[in-house]
């Protein structure tokens, strides 16, 4: 989001909203399930969700982080960033030149995880593009693009999947021996909840359908995660549970309100998702945005701290430094006194 004028990126975000529900007019609904999340019974991209996404700005959330990491807790913090881009669907990238049907609107969510083991520093960065309208064999709520990279003392490396709407595949770069490959990946039948895009899914944002009650989905572990173990991405059944104004198993009674970083909340939307041996519990604000203000689960835990809606990408001069405090961040080592 660099090298834009102010008021051509405005123009952009504000007129993703109006081609949308102009290509959604003059096209037929796919539906045929891609590989990545897509399922959507989801409420869709209306009026209401193009009025908060298009204003020309970014949702920019800072989080306190707990990581597990050789078998230890570490502290750190999170940046996600939610925020509408144009996306080439031939490319499969942000491109904001991209016309016709190549050219349809995403949600990011990017996520940027900073924490210390010992004397060295990780940094995980992983982004989820999440498809608004239909294309080909992916609908709308489903992941036109996962990826992922890690950087820290002993080297670095890159996970990424895609779907085009016609094919999924899968690229690993990696300094570790025997990890890095090229392949396609076989498509999913039934909708898939992606973890990478969990932020994005607790809000309604992205499929497959928030449960009302209990339900059983496919479950596609993050790309995180396999990196992380140096394992296959881990695909299989999940229960979703929605748990409104009782407490979840192992958390106190009247645990509906909630005092975190970012404050008071008296109303949340609590959702549990079981795969396998790993529980995950997500707290959501009700009405609203629908923050997402908690996330436990044994490998990290995020709590909210800050939420601002931003134009970050012009806030890039010295004198922007600043404003990190608004965010609850410090400022980086190598600018500190």
């Amino acid at each position: 989001m660099k090298s834009r004028s102010t008021a051509s990126l405005l123009c952009d975000c504000s007129l993703l909203g109006q081609q949308a529900a102009t290509r959604r007019d003059q096209r037929l609904a796919v539906v045929v399930v891609g590989l990545l999340a897509a399922a959507p019974s989801i409420a869709g991209y209306d009026g209401a969700f193009w009025h908060q996404w298009s204003d020309g700005k970014a949702e920019v959330d800072t989080y306190k982080l707990t990581q597990e990491r050789y078998g230890e807790p570490r502290e750190g913090v999170v940046v996600a960033i939610v925020v509408t881009e144009p996306w080439s669907a031939s490319k499969l990238v942000k491109d904001d030149g991209a016309v016709g049907r190549d050219r349809l609107p995403v949600l990011k969510l990017h996520t940027l995880k900073s924490f210390q083991t010992g004397i060295y520093d990780y940094h995980l960065s992983t982004t989820a593009f999440i498809n608004l309208e239909p294309l080909q064999n992916l609908a709308p709520g489903g992941a036109a693009k996962l990826s992922f990279s890690a950087q820290e003392w002993c080297g670095q490396v890159y996970h990424e999947i895609t779907d085009d709407g016609h094919g999924s595949s899968e690229v690993i770069r990696s300094y570790f021996p025997g990890e890095s490959v090229m392949r396609p990946l076989t498509r999913e039948e039934e909708p898939v909840l992606v973890e990478d895009a969990l932020l994005l899914w607790a809000r309604g944002l992205a499929g497959p359908a928030l449960p009302l009650t209990t339900s059983t989905v496919r479950f596609q572990s993050s790309l995180e995660r396999a990196r992380l173990l140096h394992q296959p991405v881990e695909r299989g059944a999940a229960t979703v549970t929605h748990v409104v104004g009782n407490a979840l198993p192992g958390h106190p009674t009247g645990w509906d309100s909630i005092d975190i970083a970012a404050g008071h909340f008296e109303r949340t939307d609590r959702y549990r998702v079981v795969v396998g041996d790993r529980t995950i519990d997500v707290v959501v604000e009700q009405g609203g945005a629908r923050r997402v203000l908690k996330v436990d689960s044994a490998a990290s835990s995020l709590e909210l701290v800050k939420s601002e809606r931003l134009a970050y990408w012009q806030m890039n001069h010295q004198a922007d430094v600043g404003a990190r405090a608004v965010l609850g961040l410090s400022p980086t080592p190598l600018t500190q006194d």
